[in-house]
């Protein structure tokens, strides 16, 4: 009896393990693995959400209709294919989205927000404090130092000192009615330049101008200046593009020329050894990308707005939003805005926008602009962002207001901090 006894465990355990092997085979076919970190079976496509809920807000995510759980910080595990996804919670709006999970693959997007549905802005964002409102001011650049505006008309300029979750502080530096211009800032420095081709060094802490060369290498008239990061770029008015380069004297080397009567940089954006210029010409805009050899890749006259995020750039004209590969030289996607935009940012890391309208909306997108919301009213088209695309800088009722998006959050973070003065 013992012998039939141990071979009918045999027979039964061989079973098991041949149903068990069977399964696997029919999972793995189906398209399932197993997860060493879960300890379970799972499919390949993965979507992953960065940053996804915290203690205080616990999102809903529909899949296709159906209320899935997300195991936080955020990943989601769903069949290959196309799929509809649905985040919410009480009391913010929703963030909808159509996917297309790949195979074998993570679908990681950046960190979704949430926005308030009750959103007071003026209450939120803006806090009524006692500075005097600012005048008619000129952006000029921003740094992880923080942010340079003059008065060209008053010869003179004020640098605000970003300490974060700290009051701003502020140096302020009065020049010389020649030198016509503050145009350009590095950590500790600003460089300055006059009507007379002359460019100038400007010294924080000795709050000192120093004329470090006569006059440019090749001669011309400097109509702008513009920093991005270490890099300083200049232009003739006259179509060429110049790198500046400061040590014991100036040096403008040229970097690229196009045959127009260039004005101004409205922006400039460095992004893996390309350059993004938006540019102001006489009567337009052109928005072009040069590699760090000043060879233009990209080059579309008529934009009003630009990102460049990695190897894709995001551009306005009129009402239209476009998504452009640069590599592979090829369109992906054209959108369309309730309004025309002049003005566009990526939020930090994040899958979201802040745009303005021509009619001085801000809103806050996700990068299709199929979620959007109305933030504020502004009553100036200045707006602009920190090199990280945390803070943003904008103007409202005369005050230049600045806010804040943190980076490890679900919801926005506002700035309590104004920072205003009279010029």
């Amino acid at each position: 009896m013992k012998p039939k006894f141990f071979v009918t465990i045999f027979e039964v355990i061989g079973a098991l393990v041949f149903g068990a092997a069977v399964l696997v085979i029919i999972l793995f076919a189906e398209g399932y693995q197993y997860d060493s970190g879960s300890n379970d079976l799972i499919k390949k496509g993965v979507v992953y959400f960065k940053g996804l809920g915290n203690e205080n807000v616990n999102p809903v995510v529909l899949l296709d209709g159906e209320k899935v759980k997300v195991s936080f910080p955020g990943e989601l595990r769903v069949t290959p294919g196309p799929h509809d996804l649905k985040i919410s919670a009480n009391g913010y709006s929703p963030w909808t989205k159509r996917i297309i999970v790949p195979e074998e693959e993570l679908l990681t997007f950046p960190q979704i927000r949430l926005f308030p549905v009750t959103l007071e802005s003026e209450e939120t964002m803006f806090l009524a404090n006692m500075f005097e409102p600012i005048a008619k001011m000129k952006f000029q650049s921003s740094s992880e130092k923080g942010v340079l505006f003059t008065n060209d008309a008053m010869h003179y300029g004020k640098f605000y000192y970003l300490e974060p979750k700290k009051d701003f502080w502020v140096s302020e530096m009065t020049f010389k009615p020649d030198y016509s211009k503050l145009l350009a800032i590095s950590d500790t420095e600003f460089f300055g330049l006059s009507a007379k081709k002359k460019l100038f060094f400007y010294n924080a802490s000795s709050k000192l101008f120093t004329e470090l060369d006569k006059k440019t290498k090749d001669g011309f008239t400097a109509v702008d200046l513009k920093r991005v990061e270490n890099t300083v770029f200049t232009m003739d008015g006259r179509g060429k593009i110049f790198k500046v380069k400061v040590d014991d004297s100036v040096e403008a080397k040229p970097f690229f020329a196009i045959p127009e009567q260039t004005e101004s940089f409205e922006r400039i954006q460095h992004v893996n050894g390309m350059f993004l210029f938006l540019i102001k010409l006489k009567g337009n805009t052109v928005g072009l990308i040069a590699d760090n050899g000043g060879n233009i890749l990209f080059q579309e006259k008529g934009i009003t707005g630009a990102y460049l995020d990695g190897e894709k750039l995001y551009y306005t004209k009129g009402s239209d939003l476009f998504s452009q590969n640069i590599a592979e030289k090829k369109l992906i996607a054209k959108y369309q805005m309730d309004s025309s935009v002049i003005w566009l940012s990526r939020i930090g890391k994040t899958f979201h926008f802040l745009f303005l309208t021509k009619e001085l909306q801000l809103k806050y997108c996700d990068e299709d602009a199929k979620n959007c919301h109305n933030l504020i009213r502004l009553d100036s088209k200045f707006a602009e962002a920190s090199d990280d695309g945390n803070v943003f800088f904008v103007f409202k009722n005369g005050w230049l207001t600045a806010f804040d998006f943190e980076e490890e959050s679900f919801l926005p973070r506002f700035l309590k901090n104004l920072v205003s003065a009279v010029f």
